[in-house]
């Protein structure tokens, strides 16, 4: 993401959507990068949004998909490079969530072993096949400054027997 001079990396959520069956959705990309390739839905994380919003407003907007259970997996620092050097650089939250046997809408479902036979995203193909089975806990963290010092203060939200926080600021993973 360019600002100026200044070159920044633009958070992104990226969803590994999974049926009962095993298999994954792809979605057909219509822009660059990657134009015509199949990928894992994912957008830009709005300001304000929580993982969760972003999550479900990802797989309704890109799939007709309700978002069910949701872990996140891992997150992924990736550059895009040709030969002019660097033109994009991400930091990727990748989700994995549970979605029974909905269909969506302009969705195709594959299994991680039919991956080799598809155009993909090859950053794609390696979060479906290696990392949607990692967990890590994120921690929910809201900076406030009171005449230059500091106040931390964390939420937890525990849901059933898994911990799953919002990111704002801070995140530390555990595998």
């Amino acid at each position: 993401q360019m600002t100026g001079k200044e070159q920044l990396k633009l958070p992104v959520v990226v969803l590994a959507l999974r049926r009962q069956d095993g298999r994954f959705a792809l979605i057909h990309r219509k822009h660059r990068p990657y134009l015509g390739y199949w990928a894992v839905p994912g957008s830009k994380w709005r300001m304000g949004e929580t993982i969760e919003e972003a999550t479900t407003r990802v797989a309704r907007d890109e799939c007709g998909i309700v978002a069910g259970k949701m872990a996140i997996c891992t997150v992924i620092d990736e550059h895009l490079k040709d030969d002019a050097g660097l033109r994009n650089s991400w930091v990727m939250f990748l989700v994995r969530v549970d979605v029974g046997e909905q269909e969506g809408k302009g969705v195709r479902w594959v299994l991680p072993k039919e991956l080799d036979d598809i155009q993909i995203i090859h950053s794609d193909k390696w979060m479906i096949k290696e990392l949607t089975n990692d967990r890590m806990k994120l921690h929910h963290v809201r900076m406030r400054e009171f005449a230059q010092d500091v106040v931390a203060m964390r939420e937890m939200v525990q849901k059933k027997k898994d911990w799953l926080f919002e990111i704002i600021l801070f995140f530390s993973c555990t595998l």
